[in-house]
């Protein structure tokens, strides 16, 4: 009886100094483990840090999001969360034509360009978007930082019929880029009446010839 009293104090003991070991690797925050999370090598810094809430690890919503480019917005009346991650995808290209069997055509994309103006199309396509109406525009930020044009406001109805995705193209006449470096084409939509950035594709602009 004494030695069953004694190993199963040892096994308490045991737990309890694996237990306590588990708190302290990477220290605590409220009383719960923290836990190191790598989004594809690179640790995810966050304001609020990851823990380990009872053998389940939880994360910020909102950090998540953006690491992952997804629409978030939280209503404070409810309680809720909506995030949402389309499939979005954005060439830059010189113009979209249709071949002898009527099949569409993108003539020549491209990821870079020299400095100065120049006329060129956005090819945009979606899908996965929420059954629902849409909005959404892109908003073109230069090497410094400065948002330099913003697209009208597009709308898109999304049903049972229409729901594999669409696409669109976006003319930029004569468009002006200034500075050596990347220009930043944001895809964003509206959720809960604010724009938010849901995909982007970098255009590199080099000096001009």
């Amino acid at each position: 009886m004494k030695k069953k009293a004694i190993l199963i104090v040892l096994v308490i003991f045991i737990g309890f100094t694996i237990v306590a070991a588990a708190t302290t690797i990477n220290g605590e925050y409220r009383g719960f483990p923290i836990v190191i999370v790598r989004v594809n090598g690179e640790v995810l810094k966050t304001e609020v840090p990851a823990i380990n809430f009872f053998g389940k690890t939880m994360l910020p919503v909102r950090d998540i999001g953006e690491t992952f480019d997804a629409a978030i917005a939280w209503d404070g009346q409810t309680w809720t969360v909506d995030l949402v991650k389309p499939e979005v995808e954005m060439l830059f290209i010189d113009q979209l034509t249709t071949n002898e069997a009527g099949d569409s055509v993108l003539v020549n994309p491209f990821k870079a360009s020299h400095s100065g103006e120049k006329s060129f199309q956005l090819y945009l396509q979606m899908d996965k978007l929420p059954k629902g109406r849409h909005t959404y525009r892109i908003v073109v930020i230069d090497p410094k930082g400065d948002t330099i044009k913003r697209s009208e406001e597009f709308n898109l109805a999304v049903n049972e019929d229409n729901k594999v995705g669409f696409y669109q193209t976006i003319d930029y006449e004569d468009f002006e880029l200034k500075h050596e470096g990347e220009y930043s084409f944001q895809f964003q939509l509206k959720i809960r009446n604010e724009f938010k950035t849901v995909y982007e594709k970098a255009l590199m602009v080099i000096e001009g010839q």
